[in-house]
């Protein structure tokens, strides 16, 4: 029991160490009021108009939220341009952006989530984030130069009547960043070259921007930036081999979220085929050949199942869609699992602060033929 306090205790310190050090949540701004010049809200080049409110139509936290639609005017197509320097300039370290985003089913025209490592009204400008949801293919699809691409990009379907989050993890001093829409990974990639060839590993600014005069509504909320751990989750054996549906199983929409210290969450995999979680401290690259697959944890490995006791079950089938579905009650949003402190014996113990622990998922591929089986790519975490 001591043991469980202390550690409980370093993962609180961890929390209050990762405080904002940019927020806002437009709950002291007035309903209706205009967003431009309040707060550290302005447009795009500093041009001085106000078409971006705050609303209480929508609101993920409190009651307020802002609004972000196009300005109605043929002739300012970028009137409603919004930018935020979010407390910066950043010129080192590691930062975590967050805010949260709602997409009406109505919506229609493109929409752009934007940060710049370089800003100023009539430049310089260098873009590192760009991503489009697009009322037309349904889709949030980031504009990444093929040039700083680690893995992705990946397009994701929008969701719609429903709050999700908009999220980069951004590490200056490595010029690196990953980029997530509904805990969902669109991309790894170089921070200064992100979008724009030339560029510096800063933070400049945020830029909500609709991308003509007539797109259609969209809320915001909840804005943060905040110390990042130095830690967070990175994909080895990457790809893996491929299975019977002709695609790779990855792990790369796991994220920090949800009940539990870290959910894992994997797809591209054969549809009705069962699977679970295993888990290591050693990982191997490229991995040991096994059966279709490839192992790529060291032993001694733990397997997330029922034998290991109540609450490890993290037996899952893929959909027809290729996504990991729990079937054991042990996930918090339906798919994948919520890995929680304590770890199946072997390797037994729990999960302390500071810890790298390395997961993948093992699966069943009968497409490939009688008893084959197949592996997913590994994550590591450094909780």
């Amino acid at each position: 029991m001591k043991n469980n306090i202390l550690l409980a205790a370093v993962f609180v310190a961890l929390a209050s160490s990762a405080s904002a050090q940019y927020s806002d949540g437009f709950e002291s701004y007035a309903n209706g009021s205009a967003v431009e010049g309040q707060g550290s809200w302005g447009n795009w080049d500093g041009v001085n108009t106000l078409y971006n409110k705050v609303t209480t139509t929508q609101a993920a936290t409190g009651s307020n939220a802002l609004s972000v639609v196009g300005s109605g005017d043929p002739n300012c197509a970028f009137c409603s341009d919004t930018v935020n320097p979010l407390g910066g300039p950043y010129t080192s370290g590691q930062w975590v952006f967050s805010c949260k985003q709602y997409i009406p089913n109505s919506f229609g025209g493109t929409t752009y989530w934007i940060m710049l490592n370089q800003f100023a009204a009539g430049g310089p400008y260098s873009w590192s984030v760009q991503v489009n949801m697009n009322g037309s293919t349904l889709m949030a699809t980031p504009d990444i130069n093929g040039a700083a691409v680690i893995q992705g990009p990946n397009s994701i379907p929008i969701v719609f009547d429903a709050w999700v989050e908009l999220r980069a993890e951004i590490d200056l001093d490595a010029d690196n960043c990953l980029i997530y829409y509904d805990n969902q990974l669109m991309g790894e990639y170089t921070w200064s070259i992100g979008v724009s060839t030339v560029g510096v590993a800063e933070i400049a600014s945020l830029d909500l921007f609709p991308a003509d005069n007539n797109t259609g509504e969209v809320f915001y909320d909840d804005f943060s930036v905040t110390v990042g751990t130095g830690g967070g989750p990175s994909l080895f054996c990457n790809p893996a081999n491929l299975n019977s549906s002709g695609t790779a199983a990855t792990l790369a929409g796991s994220t920090f979220s949800g009940p539990g210290l870290f959910h894992l969450d994997a797809i591209g995999g054969p549809p009705a085929e069962f699977g679970y979680f295993l888990v290591a401290a050693a990982s191997l690259d490229p991995g040991i050949p096994v059966s279709g697959g490839r192992l790529c944890l060291g032993a001694p490995i733990g397997r997330f199942t029922a034998s290991a006791g109540p609450g490890f079950s993290s037996i899952g089938q893929f959909d027809g869609a290729g996504i990991f579905q729990n079937l054991a009650g042990t996930s918090s949003v339906g798919s994948g699992y919520d890995v929680g402190q304590a770890l199946p014996d072997p390797p037994g113990g729990v999960i302390s602060a500071g810890a790298t622990w390395n997961f993948q998922l093992w699966y069943r591929d009968g497409g490939a033929g009688p008893g084959s089986s197949n592996f997913s790519d590994g994550i590591a975490v450094t909780f």
